[in-house]
């Protein structure tokens, strides 16, 4: 797997809650892969989201795809917790 600033940057600030809380199942969290179906369907609702070209039922399901609903216990966010994040 390539390593980006992005990967880096979720392998420092997520790792270590995960050691502490599933310290015998951190690593295959983290190692954890979306199928390909999936994954194919999360770029294709990025790219539509990039856009502006999600309907209403594919915002919701890409936002929780992005852990950005308001029971996500990741989201730091004041704002309204149920936007869609931006796809980059």
């Amino acid at each position: 797997m390539a390593t980006t600033s992005e990967s880096l940057a979720f392998d420092r600030g997520v790792r270590p809650m995960l050691e502490i809380v599933l310290p015998e199942k951190a690593d295959a969290v983290i190692g954890f892969r979306a199928d390909p179906e999936l994954q194919a369907r999360v770029e294709e609702l990025g790219r539509k989201s990039t856009e502006g070209e999600l309907t209403e039922d594919e915002r919701a399901e890409y936002a929780v795809m992005c852990g950005r609903t308001s029971s996500s216990p990741f989201s730091n966010d004041k704002r309204s917790r149920s936007s869609t994040p931006s796809h980059r």
